[in-house]
């Protein structure tokens, strides 16, 4: 096991950005909690749900960072992460109730890391580091600190390969069932 701090090179939220600086379309993708995954299933940043886009100034003005390929995106509102892998190279820019965590690949593959954040023992330390009443949020301090199993890359791969098979064959039994 290892904390997440350990599995990181560095994370970062942007400041908030008001609605009127927000545009239909634009330079610069931003992405909101809206955007997030909501299940391992699609745990890839879907860049047609993008809505918003922000005006290349903005970025200099705000100094607002841009996300990097392979970033882990998580919401910082409630106890559901919703993390989200960004494959791409696009330069987007998030809301600031995202926490942006770039991972250490030679320690952690993302698609793994994601899958480890889905499993009731990571599950239970966020419920119980969670704080807030009406709507509760952990502190990214405390996120830091949670503990995540690590094993070797290769079974780590081998346990991406399992998941890819079983989303398969459930696909495959979905499709069936329809017929």
């Amino acid at each position: 096991f290892k904390s997440i701090r350990d599995l990181i090179v560095g994370n970062f939220s942007n400041p908030k950005i008001i609605s009127n600086e927000l545009h239909s379309d634009g330079e610069i993708p931003f992405v909101n909690n809206s955007n997030l995954s909501s299940s391992i299933k699609d745990c890839i940043l879907d860049v047609k749900s993008i809505k918003n886009y922000v005006d290349s100034d903005l970025i200099s003005n705000k100094k607002l960072k841009r996300i990097k390929p392979y970033s882990i995106l998580c919401s910082k509102i409630g106890t559901n992460l919703r993390p989200t892998l960004v494959e791409e190279e696009a330069g987007f820019v998030t809301s600031a109730n995202i926490l942006v965590l770039e991972i250490d690949q030679n320690i952690i593959i993302p698609k793994y890391f994601i899958s480890q954040l889905y499993e009731d023992y990571v599950i239970k330390q966020l419920e119980s580091i969670e704080v807030g009443t009406s709507q509760t949020f952990v502190r990214v301090e405390d996120l830091m600190d949670v503990k995540v199993k690590v094993p070797t890359i290769s079974e780590q791969k081998y346990y991406i390969q399992g998941l890819n098979i079983s989303s398969l064959l459930e696909l495959v039994n979905e499709q069936e069932s329809e017929y």
